[in-house]
């Protein structure tokens, strides 16, 4: 009995384990595997595995009464030794500091100016020298600061950590959740998380190939620990396609309350796409949820185009079309997905990537956040969230596990910092500056 259900030392669920669930009322979301934590190949030596929290009343059930044989009793101690590792936040491997040459007091100013080793990296940059170029733009790396003792001189700057416009996590996102919470419960006004589709599909960046049991545990922790962060107006936005659309939703419900549903089209269907036998796909979803009844909520408007009038033919007043729910769906609202453009300069990395847009970011900011306000992305990807939410005058929070953070993440928002003109910078009149924390758990 041990044996099938702890394979290489890891609970796995047997049919005699689990109560029979039926739906008790329609759309309610049953799944084999609810309440256990899914542990990805990273974290379970190469094979995915899930932490069972009531395995003892589990055993019981299937041994058939309270009174446990000495294996299993050992058996149940491992795995709560396992769950409490697994719940307590992670250890900061590596960090560090990103910010502009004005965020320093002055004498720290002059000592990066003539720091040999910082100038040598604006070098490498093509910044042969420092003069004349705007300190909101030079930046400054705390690595290149380290004092005798190791320490950081610029993490020790009064004042810099409550100035701090970001931080960006190199991490598994539960745990640095966890990590982030007693900071930051209660605190953040807007999240926004385009977790891996579950398409079962490959060629991505991500794991997109998960039993619909895991995938629905491992999502269900992480929803539950957003929450936890979530101001009582804050709001929450999935961006989803249809393989797991419905599930989501559901799995939200059980948290969160539902506002309304978004439907963003693509953009043209040209090439192979056209050709198949049925009706083109051509929309993704993104699910608006609340924490309350009453969200903060910026109405939104289209301006109207030029030389337009209304169907009596008199000139049209007022701010322009209200947003709807459906996003680029006429010619007045272009908003097409970077991925069918092939020439778009805001593009990174390959299409494993599933990069969103700048602007597709800023209309769910704008209209959940105010200036000042922080922003959460636990699945940040090529750091669309962050750069949209730092050019728009945001805090903000974004968490990566992958290789991405070190090709796409970090660079591309010391990118933003240095004043890129991408994405939405000319819209917002974005120039650069700022501050950002960087973690390596």
């Amino acid at each position: 009995m041990l044996q099938k259900r702890f394979p290489d030392g890891f609970y796995c669920p047997q049919a005699s384990d689990l109560e029979q669930k039926l739906p008790s009322g329609l759309g309610e979301l049953c799944w084999p595997h609810e309440g256990l934590f899914f542990l990805g190949k990273h974290f379970a030596g190469g094979k995915d595995r899930f932490l069972c929290p009531d395995l003892r009343q589990r055993l019981e059930r299937a041994w058939g009464g309270p009174n446990l044989p000495e294996p299993m009793e050992q058996a149940v101690e491992r795995e709560q030794e396992r769950i409490q590792a697994w719940l307590r936040p992670p250890q900061i491997r590596r960090e560090g500091w990103t910010l502009s040459l004005d965020r320093l007091p002055e004498d720290l100013r002059k000592r990066a100016l003539d720091h040999p080793e910082q100038r040598a990296a604006w070098r490498k940059m093509g910044l042969h020298s420092p003069q004349g170029v705007p300190p909101r733009v030079l930046l400054v790396e705390s690595r290149f600061f380290k004092d005798a003792w190791g320490e950081d001189p610029l993490g020790r700057i009064p004042g810099l950590k409550e100035r701090l416009d970001g931080i960006l996590i190199h991490g598994e996102n539960a745990g640095a959740l966890r990590l982030l919470l007693p900071e930051f419960e209660n605190k953040i006004q807007c999240v926004y998380m385009d977790p891996p589709f579950n398409t079962l599909g490959e060629g991505f960046a991500y794991r997109d190939r998960l039993p619909v049991s895991a995938w629905l545990s491992f999502m269900d922790e992480r929803v539950a620990l957003l929450k936890q962060f979530m101001r009582e107006d804050g709001t929450l936005y999935a961006h989803i396609d249809y393989a797991s659309k419905e599930r989501l939703r559901l799995l939200l419900e059980r948290h969160l309350r539902y506002r309304t549903e978004i439907i963003w089209r693509i953009g043209w269907i040209s090439g192979y796409k056209s050709k198949a036998n049925k009706f083109i796909r051509n929309h993704e979803t993104i699910y608006q949820f609340a924490k309350s009844d009453k969200p903060l909520f910026q109405k939104q408007w289209i301006p109207y185009p030029k030389g337009y009038r209304r169907r009596d033919g008199q000139q049209p007043k007022g701010k322009g079309f209200p947003l709807e729910d459906t996003w680029n769906c006429h010619e007045g609202d272009p908003l097409h997905s970077i991925q069918i453009m092939s020439f778009s300069k805001e593009k990174r990395g390959d299409r494993g990537l599933t990069q969103k847009n700048e602007n597709l970011l800023a209309r769910m900011i704008k209209s959940s956040s105010k200036e000042g306000d922080w922003i959460l992305d636990p699945f940040l990807g090529s750091g669309t969230t962050t750069a949209a939410a730092h050019k728009l005058g945001r805090r903000w929070i974004g968490i990566e596990l992958g290789e991405q953070f070190h090709e796409h993440c970090l660079p591309r928002m010391r990118g933003v910092l240095r004043g890129e003109s991408l994405g939405i910078s000319k819209d917002c009149g974005f120039e650069g500056g700022g501050a950002f924390r960087w973690i390596e758990l």
